[in-house]
């Protein structure tokens, strides 16, 4: 069975290429413009691992970060985030392990994701 994962993202270019290379790898990819369209989709169709972008309209990254935690104990959340030193440091307080900066490589996203599956499959 295929890993799905669920992007979230507002910038349409973004969101795309990441669908783009996460079905390369063979993963099944779903789509949110933002917090709230996302965890309407995790409650209908919880995905194995979310791709999370920061700065997002009307619920952006750091509030579905908390609401994710609070209702979806252990849901993997991997932060995409174009974001600098200052919004690392928060979403690690926030107890995400897993981030990628924007811009980054295919390759870079694969072993992000590769590790955050590996890391909850033995928690």
């Amino acid at each position: 069975m295929r890993n799905k994962i669920l992007i979230v993202d507002d910038d349409i270019d973004s969101s795309m290429m990441q669908q783009s290379i996460t079905q390369k790898l063979g993963f099944y990819t779903l789509s949110a413009i933002n917090g709230i369209d996302a965890i309407k989709m995790i409650k209908q169709d919880r995905p194995d691992v979310v791709l999370l972008d920061i700065f997002m309209p009307e619920m952006d990254g750091y509030e579905t970060i908390k609401y994710l935690k609070e209702k979806f104990n252990n849901i993997p959340i991997i932060v995409v985030t174009a974001g600098g030193n200052q919004s690392i440091k928060k979403i690690k307080e926030l107890g995400i392990l897993f981030y990628i900066q924007k811009p980054f490589t295919p390759n870079k996203l694969q072993k992000e994701i590769d590790k955050c599956l590996k890391y909850y499959e033995n928690k």
